[in-house]
């Protein structure tokens, strides 16, 4: 069926493809469903189809833990471990302990018990740090080069100045450098005569609890209350190493691209392919 596409390939039909892996990286649970599937919608077939035990500890990315999803988790018993969507981040470093990767790598962990009985466990990565601020330097340059492009043109004799022309374009940078556009503010100075822009100024002011003001954070939510913060970060860290199960399918064992198009043809290939 045609449906979303993270590589934008609206020019073909997708399959989805939903696995279950144990600790070890084996496939334990496949199934595959029809191209405009939604991922949140796969998780319960898998597991009842799994017959996992109860109190079982189920590690997922933010993708699939909707509320919803962790909801029905809760009342079937089990335990999970997944990214949380909190959109606002805080990092203590005073009160972090620290725990060693595999690398060798210090991740520094805060602990904190939300109004639900959950553990946040908010991690800090010195690799993601750099990633962090590497984008949010590049996408501040992009909003900033485009503010001042769009400026310089209304000077232009056939520069567009209406305002809804101008409006419309200011909204277009705003969802293109959205992750930049959140700390600034943006204002438009207007003719008051024909009620054309003729300026637009813009003010960087950096949003607390962002990726911005907190690099290399991120956080994790669990209702593993009882492990201790390094356990839960190990536990966590299993679905990084997972992916690379993925990465292999998905390259070195040809899982795509699919040139089939009859149902039974296509499930023969991914079927080979897992």
């Amino acid at each position: 069926k045609r449906g979303r596409s993270k590589e934008r390939r609206s020019d073909c039909p997708l399959v989805t493809l939903a696995m279950a892996l144990d600790a070890s990286g084996f496939v334990r649970r496949v199934q595959f469903f029809a191209g405009n599937a939604s991922e949140p919608s796969t998780l319960k077939d898998m597991l009842t189809g799994l017959d996992a035990a109860p109190r079982a500890t189920v590690v997922m990315d933010a993708g699939i833990s909707t509320e919803a999803n962790l909801r029905w988790l809760r009342d079937q018993g089990y335990h999970y471990v997944v990214v949380s969507k909190l959109r606002r981040r805080q990092f203590d470093p005073a009160q972090a302990t620290e725990v060693q990767s595999a690398g060798g790598v210090t991740i520094k962990l805060q602990r904190v018990l939300d109004a639900q009985g959950h553990v946040l466990l908010y991690c800090h990565s010195p690799a993601r740090e750099q990633k962090d601020r590497a984008i949010d330097e590049a996408k501040a340059s992009g909003l900033e080069a485009a503010l001042a492009r769009l400026h310089a043109s209304l000077s232009k004799p056939k520069g567009r100045q209406d305002a809804a022309t101008i409006m419309q374009r200011l909204g277009r940078l705003k969802q293109r450098f959205a992750r930049a556009a959140q700390h600034y503010e943006i204002g438009v100075t207007t003719d008051p005569e024909d009620q054309r822009i003729t300026a637009i100024t813009w003010d960087k002011r950096t949003k607390p609890g962002s990726a911005a003001t907190h690099p290399g954070v991120y956080c994790l939510r669990t209702t593993l209350v009882e492990q201790d913060n390094a356990a839960l970060w190990r536990t966590y860290t299993m679905l990084t190493e997972l992916e690379s199960v993925f990465r292999s399918l998905k390259t070195d064992l040809g899982l795509r691209p699919v040139f089939h198009r009859i149902d039974r043809r296509v499930e023969g290939h991914l079927f080979i392919s897992v």
